[in-house]
């Protein structure tokens, strides 16, 4: 992480005896993805299992920009308009 730039890379080792494959669908050579985090976003835990590398992304929104539950009142509760009459004199 540098900032909110994320790069992955990744460089195979090596096998120690010469394998020979019927076919061999992926490729194994070096390679480097870079992807630019939104705002707020950390990276928590990454892990390579099974082949599959995951990574765990958590965001962190500051209290002031979190979203505000704001209720809606019935008309009933208070009118919206108020009707008043002008009495001549």
């Amino acid at each position: 992480m540098e900032g909110p730039r994320l790069t992955i890379k990744g460089k195979p080792a090596l096998a120690e005896k010469a394998v020979q494959y019927l076919h061999q669908g992926l490729v194994c050579k070096e390679f480097s993805l870079s992807f630019t985090l939104a705002e707020h976003m950390t990276v928590e835990h990454a892990d390579f299992t099974h082949g599959l590398l995951n990574i765990d992304l958590k965001r962190h929104i500051p209290e002031s920009q979190q979203p505000r539950h704001i209720a809606i009142g019935t008309a009933a509760q208070r009118p919206a308009l108020q009707y008043w009459t002008l009495d001549a004199e």
